[in-house]
């Protein structure tokens, strides 16, 4: 990138004239390789990415206490969702009754460094670096917990401290794994206990729980069903079960001003078994999890859903289309969003073609609803190209601009239309000397300490991303 550098006066102020483009701008034009021309986006169009923990699926990729390397780890995936033109990341912060982040409830995840309990090197916290990255790329970070699994085998092992080592009543053992008992109130209080820990502790965007509920109808709660039915039918009382938790979890994150939405299997009934059902024949939450999804949309107790609808157009049992206009009438007359979740993993694993991602993206955009998210991190390399083209297909011509700064001033737009230019003025505060400025990714360092001010000239590219900028002094 060629940058014209000179200095306009004495005391030390520096201008800048330079081009800002950033990865993923609109073209308008087909995709090279699959030949699907993009359907606009709206400007408030959600593009969001699932980041995995369990099994070390996605972060971190080895296991590390090194504060170095986790962060490495971190801002590689920052930066690819970056590039890619997503504007949201749902970061996986407690896969197994642990915690990805500095908690006082749960241990410290085994994925992190090999053993539960055990924290990284030098403070490191990966939900607060998290943050702080996505937030400096101008993407969401939407905290994902996934509520009642704590392990994965019978051979995991439980730190000390962990609760449901402390308080087994609270647990159940199903299929070789360990639960919090959806029908004991207090495993939910605990479940709401670290989520008002993360919200109030770390500047998340959302709060996120996908699709594990009840793991099977045989599930072992038959003390908690004498203890707690009242009457009613088990599936009736698991329901419920599962009602208060999400109701309360919603209740919870609206106090703290950021939305909560579910992610849950794509079917909550089919219409052989329900009329108001999909014309489906596939797996209904509503009776093998429990989880009355489109009760949650219609009672409001979520700001958003989000269904897994990992089948492709024209599927013979779960139809895609079908699928997403339904989900799309059951939002109808409510203020629940709809994101429809997309598995990006199938053109590896089940050998579809790339386009098939790039027609579900433009069916969600011609059927009104409000983003997608995709699953998850580890295949985006498997179509990085359609998706960096689908994702920047925006109606908005519009960037909004993002400050940040230490000891100094900057004076900039709030926001700024592509193809127009913009002046950007960073001001060191008295008796300090600027360190080093940044716009969209490039970084100007003064390490001679004589820098004061600085101006930018910019012309603003087309982008999906919103525009950083941001300063430090000596």
């Amino acid at each position: 990138m060629k940058r014209n550098l000179f200095f306009a006066s004495a005391i030390g102020a520096l201008c800048v004239s330079l081009l800002l483009a950033a990865p993923g701008g609109r073209t308008g034009g087909a995709d090279a390789e699959t030949g699907i021309s993009p359907v606009q986006g709206r400007d408030d169009e959600l593009r969001g990415l699932w980041v995995s923990t369990v099994y070390r699926l996605d972060y971190p990729l080895q296991y590390t206490s090194s504060a170095e390397e986790l962060g490495r780890y971190a801002e590689e995936i920052v930066n690819d969702a970056a590039d890619a033109g997503y504007n949201a990341i749902f970061f996986q912060v407690r896969p197994t009754g642990d915690a990805m982040y500095d908690s006082d409830i749960f241990p410290w995840s085994k994925y992190l460094t090999g053993t539960q309990g055990k924290a990284p090197e030098g403070g490191f916290d990966p939900l607060s670096c998290f943050v702080e990255k996505a937030h400096a790329a101008g993407i969401e970070l939407h905290a994902w917990i996934n509520p009642y699994r704590i392990t994965m085998s019978e051979s995991d092992e439980l730190s000390a401290d962990n609760p449901a080592l402390l308080r087994p009543e609270l647990t159940e053992k199903y299929g070789g794994k360990l639960y919090y008992n959806p029908g004991n109130p207090e495993a939910r209080a605990l479940i709401l206990d670290g989520a008002e820990e993360i919200l109030e502790n770390y500047d998340v965007d959302g709060l996120h729980i996908d699709d594990y509920f009840y793991p099977g109808t045989d599930f072992p709660d038959e003390e908690e069903y004498a203890r707690y039915g009242q009457g009613m039918s088990l599936g009736d009382w698991r329901r419920a079960n599962n009602d208060a938790l999400v109701r309360a979890l919603g209740e919870l994150a609206e106090e703290y001003g950021v939305p909560f939405g579910v992610s849950p299997a794509g079917i909550w009934k089919n219409a052989s078994s329900d009329p108001a059902g999909s014309d489906t024949n596939g797996y209904e939450t509503y009776f093998s999890a429990y989880a009355d999804t489109r009760g949650w949309v219609k009672k409001e107790y979520v700001d958003y859903i989000l269904p897994q609808i990992y089948w492709k157009i024209g599927n013979r049992a779960a139809d895609y289309e079908i699928l997403v206009k339904w989900w799309k009438e059951v939002c109808e007359g409510t203020s629940v969003r709809l994101y429809i979740g997309q598995a990006i993993y199938q053109v590896r694993e089940a050998g579809w073609e790339t386009e098939e991602i790039g027609r579900q993206i433009n069916l969600v955009r011609t059927e009104g609803a409000d983003g997608y998210v995709h699953f998850r991190y580890e295949y985006l390399s498997d179509v990085n190209e359609l998706v960096s083209e689908f994702n920047a297909a925006a109606d908005s011509s519009e960037r909004k601009i993002l400050l940040s700064a230490e000891n100094a001033q900057i004076s900039a737009p709030e926001s700024a239309e592509e193809g127009t230019e913009i002046s950007v003025t960073v001001t060191a505060e008295a008796g300090k000397f600027l360190r080093f400025a940044e716009i969209d990714g490039t970084r100007f360092d003064f390490p001679d300490g004589h820098v004061r001010e600085l101006t930018f000239r910019a012309l603003v590219r087309p982008s999906a991303k919103d525009l950083y900028i941001s300063a430090g002094t000596y």
